[in-house]
């Protein structure tokens, strides 16, 4: 028991930089990212919460109040569902620390046993998060609450991470053994990061179009049968809300039984598993080697395109916003919306509709470019690697080309693709396509240009993993408010201004975009190279 009391605290301390509050260097440090931690978790914890509360008594007005605990049941089984497939990769399967651990003198139940540990309490946690706030405002408003409804959460609140381990374990088996194999074995990761999060952003959405009474009567009307469409949901609302007993011992039969079994099962092939998705296997080829040369810009990009494609954070925090640009481009094309319609509504702020489109398609490249700058993190990224970089022979503005080529790769070509979608969805004139490509190009340079100059300015060479820059470091923060600001206030000045023309302010916002971007650049390639040259 000593052990794997030790193994998850070490596990628990490592994974969530606890040893900062002990570093008298990092104290400071570590008692902020506390405190926005715990105020992060305060608001979702009031969002889903205040969402619940919303709807409440439109639900007990209709008698229907029992379809909160639907929702107190599903929303954390399901999202614990899609966190265990995510996690399970490097948790149970190829995780970091295996070697060492196999070297201890410590059983591999125990091992096992640490992790599975520790995704529990995680599940406890996003449990709390997001199916507690909605049981608690179910106990508020219910009339007729008994103690052991309550009694009876609690025990299905203490089983019901065991399914979604279960069920996650496989399907992480199934996709660890995939990516093992494949040449980019971060693919996975990615996809799974960047569906995790735009399924986020669709539930955002979504609870904040709940904005009145018929719109709440509405949405209650069309999930009004949702108890009866999964058999879990069922049984769950008969063992909380009617108290039958005779449904809580199956539905915890339902959860334990099969958790019982994976740990049997996977207790008794942990190691082999493991030792054998983390062998690697030599290849023979007889194959001539073929050595190819590159101008220097060319080759700094490659190695810039071949680190940003490795590194998962990096991919995910400065590609998201083109990935989200895709999907509403995608969107615009196969929902059934009535775009004229809408628009139609801001005829007062435009001349006529299709200003109102442009502007509004012009915002929205404008914002997911900005939030696309790999270039505000690409210098600090080279860390003690920089001297290496700086020793090459070639002047330092080559070394910006190169870094800058990787942020104009991340944002122009799925933006250009992005432009022609929306021309079709939102029916611009080939005129307006030929306005918003134009802008689409210069907000890409100007991404790239302005997150390196920012870079140059801010840089940080000093951290333990690339989560420090691409996260926390001042130049990326900077870089993202800038491309903000450099967006949302000439956007905010076109609407409000009755404009003639709003192609022809986008054009002179072009022009502009251009002009600061011509300006950025040769401060990098005199002044930029002085201080890249004493870094």
């Amino acid at each position: 028991m000593s052990n794997l009391f030790t193994l998850l605290k070490a596990d628990i301390v490592n994974t969530y930089k606890l040893n900062g509050f002990k570093d008298p260097s990092n104290r400071k440090k570590a008692i902020g990212m506390f405190f926005i931690a715990l105020t992060i978790i305060i608001i979702c914890f009031l969002y889903i919460g205040g969402s619940a509360f919303l709807i409440s008594d439109v639900l007990k007005s209709m008698n229907l109040l029992n379809i909160l605990l639907v929702f107190a049941f599903a929303l954390p089984f399901f999202a614990l569902f899609i966190m265990d497939i995510y996690k399970m990769p490097s948790v149970l399967f190829s995780f970091r620390d295996y070697d060492m651990l196999m070297s201890l003198p410590v059983q591999n139940n125990v091992i096992l046993a640490a992790k599975v540990i520790k995704l529990m309490l995680s599940g406890y946690m996003w449990q709390f998060l997001t199916g507690f706030p909605i049981f608690l405002v179910y106990c508020i408003k219910s009339d007729n609450l008994s103690i052991l409804s309550i009694i009876i959460y609690i025990i299905l609140f203490i089983i019901l991470p065991l399914l979604p381990i279960s069920i996650g374990s496989v399907i992480g088996f199934i996709v660890a053994k995939i990516s093992a194999k494949m040449r980019s074995k971060n693919i996975i990761m990615i996809i799974g990061s960047f569906a995790l999060l735009i399924l986020i952003m669709g539930i955002s959405f979504s609870i904040q179009n709940i904005i009145n009474e018929q719109a709440i009567k509405n949405l209650v009307s069309s999930i009004s049968n949702i108890e009866s469409s999964f058999f879990l949901f069922r049984l769950y609302v008969d063992s909380v809300y009617r108290l039958d007993i005779v449904s809580l011992l199956l539905l915890i039969l339902i959860f334990v039984i099969p958790f019982i079994l994976f740990i049997y099962l996977f207790g008794k092939s942990f190691k082999k598993i493991n030792s054998s998705m983390m062998e690697t296997k030599a290849s023979r080829s007889s194959k001539n080697i073929k050595y190819q040369e590159y101008s220097p810009v060319v080759a700094i990009f490659k190695k810039e395109l071949n680190f940003y494609v490795h590194c998962v954070i990096y991919i995910v925090n400065t590609f998201f916003g083109m990935v989200l640009l895709f999907a509403a481009s995608i969107a615009i094309l196969v929902i059934d919306f009535d775009i004229e319609a809408f628009f139609a509504e801001f005829g007062q702020l435009a001349t006529n509709a299709g200003d109102m489109k442009l502007m509004a398609a012009v915002m929205v490249f404008g914002y997911c470019i900005m939030l696309s700058t790999p270039t505000a993190a690409s210098i600090s990224l080279e860390g003690k690697n920089l001297w290496i970089l700086k020793s090459m022979p070639i002047h330092p503005k080559m070394i910006f080309k190169g870094k800058i080529g990787l942020g104009l790769i991340v944002t122009l070509p799925l933006g250009v693709v992005c432009s022609v979608l929306v021309y079709i969805g939102l029916g611009l004139t080939f005129i307006q396509w030929l306005i918003l490509l134009a802008f689409t190009i210069s907000a890409g340079f100007l991404s790239s240009i302005l997150g390196l100059f920012i870079n140059i300015l801010l840089p940080k060479l000093e951290f333990k993993s690339p989560t420090e820059v691409v996260k926390q470091s001042a130049s990326v923060g900077v870089a993202v408010f800038a491309g903000m600001f450099l967006v949302l206030i000439p956007m905010i000045l076109g609407s409000s201004l009755v404009l003639s023309s709003t192609s022809l302010y986008v054009l002179v916002l072009t022009g502009i975009y251009t002009l600061i971007t011509l300006v950025l650049w040769q401060y990098i390639a005199t002044k930029g190279v002085k201080r890249f040259n004493k870094m």
